[in-house]
């Protein structure tokens, strides 16, 4: 993604721009409600209001960070960050659990539908399922050799781009 604002549009046609980095921008997650836009690049990471532009004060973020991802309740954003995954408070950006265990970067984060669970996909090819509240690692999926650039969930089953193909496991986690 090239340096710039991110464009806001709306059914009608009409839209805005959100100024959110200097640099390059590597990912970009909506609220579930919309209200709020968070970013993730080379700048670091961040979250704005969709309405208005603002920027919310974020107290110790990451100097770069490569995705996030919202839970579904809007309270939280998972970064990913130089290092490891780190869930954020929304509001503020304090930092709260940290998702270790990646040995490279990870470029694709998705919480579960009921925020019980964080998916992460990597630069090794793996896909990795955390106990959102604990920060344990739960399973680890592999999906080839190619470095992991999505990641979903959808009821049960989970998704992961990797090397031109979709992967899907239904892990059956409790």
């Amino acid at each position: 993604v090239t340096p710039g604002p991110v464009r806001v549009w709306d059914a009608a046609g009409g839209g805005r721009e959100i100024a959110v980095g200097e640099r390059f921008l590597y990912g970009l997650a909506l609220s579930r409600d919309g209200a709020r836009l968070a970013a993730a690049g080379a700048d670091g990471a961040g979250v704005w209001d969709a309405t208005t532009g603002a920027r919310l004060a974020w107290a110790d973020g990451p100097r770069e960070a490569y995705a996030v991802a919202f839970s579904p309740d809007g309270t939280t954003v998972a970064v990913s960050e130089p290092g490891a995954v780190r869930a954020r408070a929304a509001q503020t950006g304090a930092p709260g659990q940290t998702f270790a265990g990646n040995p490279l970067r990870v470029n694709a984060l998705a919480y579960s539908p009921d925020g019980t669970r964080l998916l992460t996909g990597g630069s090794d090819g793996t896909v990795r399922v955390w106990d959102a509240g604990s920060g344990s690692e739960l399973l680890t999926l592999l999906a080839g050799s190619e470095e992991v650039t999505a990641v979903a969930w959808a009821g049960d089953r989970v998704f992961a781009a990797a090397g031109g193909a979709v992967h899907v496991w239904a892990p059956g986690l409790e």
